[in-house]
């Protein structure tokens, strides 16, 4: 299974439909070479949850269909705390591209360390989390991958303002009610799995 988010609105990419309940708003489409992204892109416009369903190799002719992007990033704990971001009027996690020749692992610390002035420890993989968006006339498929992170230090969080962050906060799990209020459907992913 895979689950990209479209404006910031669910869609699964499944094999098939067994022990899966269809909730009241979804629909279901069945992949096919003919199926295009403005047709795609309608049909899960009208839905509240869309299922796609097809083989993996239908999986890598949907991806096929967009700009694949790869970036990292990394959800950091600080004793009792969680390191956010705030950028574009939402709560967010550091994360970025990675660069030619760069692994996850190195991408997801740097950016970090880029966005937010501090350096943490990499402890290990959390999730991978899909979601598109159009830039410069394409659409794009970002894959990132999460990882979980630890920080030590006592250095001053600095916020990147040159991409957009305005604030970093250090946020204890209890409140993250005020994140999720205002964040992205993949950040929430991110949060419950490492929970």
């Amino acid at each position: 299974m895979y689950k990209v988010f479209i404006n910031d609105k669910p869609l699964f990419f499944l094999q098939n439909l067994d022990e899966v309940t269809i909730a009241a708003g979804s629909g279901v489409i069945e992949f096919d070479k003919e199926i295009d992204l403005d047709d795609l892109f309608d049909f899960h416009e009208h839905n509240m949850v869309t299922i796609v369903l097809g083989s993996e190799q239908d999986w890598k002719n949907f991806c096929a269909m967009f700009c694949l992007v790869q970036a990292a990033g990394g959800l950091v704990k600080c004793g009792e705390d969680f390191l956010f971001i705030y950028r574009h009027n939402k709560w967010d996690l550091p994360k970025g591209k990675i660069e030619l020749g760069e692994s996850q692992q190195v991408a997801a610390i740097r950016e970090v360390e880029e966005e937010c002035g501090i350096r943490p420890t990499l402890l290990h993989h959390l999730i991978d989390t899909f979601h598109t968006y159009f830039e410069e006339g394409k659409w794009v498929l970002k894959r990132t991958f999460w990882y979980a992170m630890e920080y030590k230090g006592n250095e001053e969080l600095a916020p990147q303002i040159e991409e957009g962050i305005t604030k970093v906060e250090w946020i204890p799990a209890k409140q993250w009610n005020v994140v999720l209020e205002n964040t992205y459907g993949s950040i929430q992913d991110v949060l419950d799995q490492s929970s």
